[in-house]
């Protein structure tokens, strides 16, 4: 099915608010524990940072503030040609997630 975005369509008269976090959203999340996440799985927030995507020398892109929630990954994280490389010293690797619950 395709959906079909017109130049009339207004989207700002919908009463549907979302905040940061809420199920349904998305955010760019960096694991916080040492494995390699596959795309399509799920993760407890608690597993999971806020992350951004800066990263120099030794620091990190992420931030110290795990989410609520459950979260389904949206890429790998921790794979390089389908066979895993995730170390301990890979620690922040960043990927898309959706809020489920």
């Amino acid at each position: 099915m395709t959906s079909v975005i017109r130049g009339s369509d207004n989207f700002d008269s919908g009463s549907i608010v979302y905040t940061v976090g809420d199920v349904g959203t998305y955010a760019l999340l960096a694991a916080s524990s040492y494995q390699a996440r596959v795309a399509g799985t799920t993760v407890s927030g608690s597993d999971l940072q806020y992350a951004n995507a800066y990263s120099s020398g030794s620091g990190n892109g992420n931030h110290n503030v795990s989410p609520s929630g459950t979260w389904r990954v949206m890429g790998n994280t921790g794979y390089y040609s389908g066979t895993s490389t995730y170390t301990s010293t890979q620690v922040y690797q960043t990927t898309v997630c959706v809020r489920i619950s």
